[in-house]
């Protein structure tokens, strides 16, 4: 079972616009789809930079 943390983050509006924009397309808008979309791009920043 994979534990799930809610956070809350302060972004910029044209940054979580264009995001959001993206991440539609790739998800659609299912259930959880702002959710999966963050996951991934956090799981891609963490592999980009794991070993700085």
């Amino acid at each position: 079972m994979v534990k799930i943390k809610k956070i809350s983050l302060n972004i910029n509006e044209d940054i979580d616009y264009e995001f959001k924009k993206i991440a539609s397309k790739r998800f659609g808008f299912e259930r959880g789809w702002y959710s999966k979309a963050i996951n991934e791009a956090l799981v891609e920043w963490i592999e980009r930079h794991g070993n700085d």
